[in-house]
């Protein structure tokens, strides 16, 4: 029996468990409070044979396309808009995450420590919470520690198969969501920090092209719709907009200005080019404001546990706990990275995408 079956089981059916009740718990949560309803419309728009092309102007261009054929391909299973259905795959999906987790905690270090890992990502707050909500996150997030997994098995055992693999797998999970749309450039790293041979140099170079290949078609289609160029989706510079305001304007409150304050523009292209014009101009007219606010962002970032202040209203030792266990959770982790720097060639995927996000 594989060393690793008895342990994933466990933290699967823990991390499953977990979710299902929680689900079973709480009200159902409105599709109007989130992006929820635009998924969602998106999804019966494919089943209805319109695709992504036909009544293009109706669809949302911040919506790419991997989660709405999720949540098509549940509708068309279970029943169109059986959300039940798409929360309880979420929760399955969400439990093969903590595996996932759990199963490069193996690879990267024992068996022990990757029980721990694994139930640790099961009872983590958020990756409970996002298995209720009908967004793209849960998917997302099983998409990125995929491809995670297949880097640090490419750095184990560096074969075709895991470079392939991972890019591939990457690309699709930026069609899911596409925070990481930038960082296969950041994997060329690899290898010059690690000064592999040429052979294994390639290997990287063909993983980043495939995750780019696989968008391309994406690309394409947003060219034909929208007659620009949008690789995945629209909406990046409306966010780099909303970080130059002033820390009160912040959308993380809730409070931002709407972008009909720039004279209702529809057209994404236009839009995100008009974003990304007035967001320069906001930084160069003060760099120092800017920088003071990134470092403000940062930590908020950082010690901001999703969910605490949500739950510390209706019951504030909730919200402390949450709280605490974030920042054991951080305590950890950089005992983690001071541990594992010894042998940090083998961590260096891990080691950039948080360098990436942060």
């Amino acid at each position: 029996m594989n060393p690793f079956f008895k342990v994933g089981s466990l933290i699967f059916i823990s991390a499953l468990g977990l979710r299902i009740a929680y689900i079973c718990a709480i009200p159902p949560r409105s599709l109007a409070l989130d992006d929820s309803f635009q998924w969602n419309k998106t999804a019966v728009y494919f089943l209805q044979g319109k695709g992504f092309l036909k009544d293009a102007a109706d669809l949302d261009p911040k919506r790419p396309p991997v989660y709405p054929l999720f949540m098509a391909a549940t509708y068309a299973i279970f029943g169109v808009e059986n959300y039940s259905a798409v929360k309880i795959a979420q929760a399955v999906i969400g439990s093969l995450t903590c595996v996932l987790i759990a199963l490069m905690a193996f690879f990267l270090l024992n068996e022990k420590i990757a029980l721990l890992t694994g139930l640790a990502a099961a009872v983590y707050p958020p990756l409970i919470v996002y298995s209720e909500i009908l967004q793209s996150e849960t998917f997302y997030i099983f998409l990125f520690v995929l491809a995670f997994l297949f880097y640090v098995l490419a750095a184990k055992q560096p074969r075709w198969r895991w470079f392939i693999a991972a890019g591939v797998v990457m690309g699709i999970g930026n069609l899911c969501k596409a925070t990481l749309i930038l960082f296969p450039i950041w994997i060329m790293a690899i290898p010059a920090l690690v000064r592999e041979e040429r052979p294994k140099w390639m290997k990287y170079f063909v993983s980043v092209i495939l995750s780019f290949l696989v968008i391309s078609p994406w690309t394409l289609r947003n060219y034909k719709v929208y007659g620009g160029f949008l690789p995945v989706a629209s909406g990046g510079p409306e966010m780099l907009w909303f970080g130059t305001l002033p820390w009160e304007e912040q959308r993380l409150f809730g409070l931002a200005p709407s972008f009909q304050s720039f004279g209702g523009i529809k057209d994404p292209i236009e839009l995100d080019r008009t974003f990304t014009q007035k967001a320069i101009e906001t930084i160069q007219a003060d760099p120092g404001i800017y920088f003071r606010l990134c470092i403000r962002k940062l930590t908020f970032f950082w010690f901001q546990p999703i969910g605490e202040k949500l739950a510390g209203r209706r019951l504030p030792w909730l919200g402390t706990a949450i709280f605490g266990f974030h920042i054991l959770l951080i305590l950890v982790s950089f005992y983690g990275f001071l541990h594992t720097l010894g042998s940090w060639k083998k961590w260096i995927s891990i080691y950039l995408v948080f360098l990436y996000f942060t």
